[in-house]
């Protein structure tokens, strides 16, 4: 699995930045479509919202089931600083959505 940040779509115009996180313990091709991937069809994501850069934010989120509280905290933490890191520095948009 490729970890970091993906395009999956771009406009010209980019007002509006939308990134996509698959939840904890998820596959992100499975989370965003096995059959069709609606962050980079035209027909779905992209073609509702042609103004918005599109991207997706993958991580291993291979979870091991641990109930300890402070473990899954911390794995929180690191994978929100992560995505963080790599948005910061991008260029300015006026509104970003998190999905």
């Amino acid at each position: 699995m490729r970890t970091g940040v993906l395009k999956c779509s771009s406009s010209l115009q980019r007002k509006t930045l939308i990134v996509a996180v698959h939840g904890i313990g998820a596959d992100p091709k499975e989370t965003w479509g096995a059959k069709i991937d609606w962050l980079q069809d035209k027909l779905m994501l992209p073609g509702l919202l042609p103004k918005a850069r599109i991207m997706r934010f993958g991580y291993n989120g291979t979870w091991f089931g641990s109930s300890d509280v402070q473990h899954t905290k911390t794995f929180v933490r690191d994978v929100s600083s992560q995505l963080l890191t790599l948005l910061h520095g991008r260029r300015a948009v006026s509104s970003t959505l998190f999905l």
